[in-house]
């Protein structure tokens, strides 16, 4: 595997971790994210996590992402 994509597997490995961490111990029941949409490595992790785009960025420049409690629990099982 090359330097990108042991990058990109760590990123991945991480951000599964902070959902987790929200969702089991600090009881969260929605997550939300938020990327540029020039920025196409963000918002395609987001999207690999499952993290749904909501709306289009109208009145700022930033998508934003979100995955609900039972979401993550029926993907993670």
């Amino acid at each position: 595997m090359n330097h990108d994509g042991c990058r990109f597997e760590k990123l991945k490995y991480s951000s599964r971790r902070v959902l987790q961490y929200g969702f089991e111990e600090l009881k969260a029941h929605r997550i939300i994210a938020m990327c540029n949409p020039e920025n196409a490595s963000s918002w395609r992790l987001l999207e690999r996590l499952l993290m749904r785009k909501e709306g289009q960025p109208i009145w700022h420049n930033a998508y934003q992402h979100a995955i609900l409690a039972d979401e993550w629990q029926r993907n993670n099982e």
